[in-house]
């Protein structure tokens, strides 16, 4: 009958539904404010994100052996830098939602956050 790839279904659905919310978002004329910027990095994150877990699921199937297991180990850091960043993204978004006061405390403690966290 031939191979069955059943775990790449949902990253492919994953990957072609956040290329058409890129294409919508960037596509249309938007106000510049703190808030869509943080919205079009979460779009760009998330397309990354596809990106990288369709990548990393495809190739598994035809390349991966005891050779390529420390490429997937890169790839599975990448994402995880990209989940961390994500986050943070998400909690920025959030505190422009409901119209927190900024400071330098918030920034400087995302700031040290994403650096111990990418460190580990």
């Amino acid at each position: 009958m031939g191979i069955n790839y059943t775990n790449l279904y949902f990253p492919v659905c994953s990957l072609m539904i956040s290329i058409f919310i890129f294409i919508l978002f960037f596509s249309k004329k938007k106000i510049k404010n703190d808030e869509t910027n943080n919205y079009g990095s979460l779009v760009v994150l998330c397309l990354i994100e596809s990106f990288l877990y369709t990548y990393i699921c495809f190739t598994a199937h035809f390349f991966l052996n005891d050779n390529t297991i420390w490429i997937y180990e890169i790839l599975n850091k990448l994402i995880y830098i990209v989940y961390i960043l994500w986050f943070t993204v998400l909690f920025k978004y959030v505190i422009n939602i409901i119209k927190a006061k900024k400071d330098k405390l918030i920034s400087r403690s995302i700031t040290i956050f994403n650096i111990i966290t990418c460190a580990l």
